[in-house]
C-alpha cells in the first residue's frame, strides 16, 4: 500500500500531461464550425476539462516539498492555468461544440451562424490562443528551482 501511495504522484506527474499530448493529436482544428466533427469535438473538450487541471497539479508536484520564490511562482501560474483553461475550454470548446451540434441537426444551420460566431470570435472567451500560456511560465519556474537546487547541492558537496 506504501508502495501505491508513493507512486501516485508519479503517475500523475507523467500520465496527465501525457494524456493531454495525446488528446491534442486529435483535437480538430476547423476552417469552418460548422462543417466540424462535433462528437469528436465535444469529447476532446470535455476531456481537456478534466486534463488541464491534472496536468496543472502534476506539474505543481514537481516542485512539491519546496518553499522558494520560485516555486511559489510556479504554484500559482499552474492555478492560473488550470483556471483559465477551464474556463476558456467550458465556453470556446464546449459552447461552441453545443451550439454547432444544434446547427447541424436544425433546418438551417447557417441561422445558427451568428450565435456561434458571437462566441467563436469573442475577445477573451473566444477561440484565442491566449488561454495556455501559462502552462510555459510555469515550466521555466520548475527548471529555475531545478537548477537552483543542483547548484546549492554541489556547493554543499564541495563546501
Amino acid at each position: 500500500m506504501k508502495a501505491l501511495r508513493s507512486s501516485l504522484p508519479t503517475a500523475l506527474a507523467v500520465g496527465a500531461p501525457l494524456a493531454l499530448a495525446v488528446l491534442e493529436v486529435f483535437h480538430p482544428h476547423p476552417g469552418d464550425l460548422l462543417a466540424l466533427d462535433v462528437h469528436l469535438w465535444l469529447v476532446v473538450h470535455y476531456a481537456q476539462i478534466l486534463l488541464f487541471p491534472l496536468s496543472a497539479v502534476a506539474v505543481a508536484l514537481l516542485v512539491r516539498g519546496r518553499d522558494d520564490i520560485a516555486a511559489a511562482i510556479c504554484r500559482i501560474a499552474m492555478f492560473v492555468f488550470a483556471a483559465s483553461c477551464v474556463a476558456f475550454d467550458t465556453a470556446a470548446g464546449v459552447v461552441t461544440g453545443i451550439l454547432v451540434d444544434s446547427a447541424q441537426r436544425s433546418g438551417g444551420p447557417d441561422a445558427w451562424r451568428p450565435a456561434i460566431d458571437a462566441v467563436w470570435s469573442h475577445p477573451i472567451v473566444g477561440g484565442s490562443p491566449q488561454g495556455p500560456t501559462a502552462v510555459p511560465r510555469g515550466l521555466r519556474k520548475r527548471s529555475v528551482v531545478a537548477r537552483r537546487d543542483r547548484r546549492r547541492r554541489v556547493a554543499q558537496a564541495c563546501g
